[in-house]
């Protein structure tokens, strides 16, 4: 190979990289969501286990203000989870923004918790009676 065809390639290699930048910076954006709102997810469903198991109720609060998930197990003292500061705890449709889980695991009632990372938005909801927890991408 000549130097100018190793020049060539080297060009035409940063040239691709400069205009693959922007969609991985998506990517990553689209990857924090997804991880934040699994773990949300992760921390109502064990929020509800831990019902299920001291048979105490549970109240979960969505401190939006603060970008954090409060625990709290019966009469015990509180627990805070700080959400990662790419995440914003954005909004809930709870009544003041708390979800109670009865000693046999059933939730007082459903709703959404929606999450935004660099403008776009994921939803975690929880299904009423059931108190399953699903994740989705576009509004309930």
């Amino acid at each position: 190979m000549t130097l100018l065809e190793l020049l060539v390639v080297v060009a035409v290699m940063g040239l691709l990289g400069l205009i693959s930048i922007p969609s991985l910076r998506s990517l990553q954006v689209s990857l924090l969501n997804r991880v934040a709102a699994r773990q949300v997810a992760s921390q109502v469903r064990s929020a509800k286990a831990e019902a299920l198991r001291r048979g105490e109720p549970v109240r979960v609060t969505f401190d939006t203000f603060h970008n954090r998930i409060i625990y709290r197990i019966g009469t015990a003292p509180s627990s805070a989870h700080p959400l990662p500061a790419t995440v914003d705890l954005y909004h809930t449709n709870f009544p003041a923004n708390r979800l109670f889980f009865h000693p046999t695991g059933t939730p007082t009632s459903g709703g959404t918790v929606t999450l935004r990372t660099g403008g776009k938005l994921l939803y975690v909801i929880i299904v009423p009676v059931t108190g399953r927890v699903r994740i989705s991408v576009s509004p309930p």
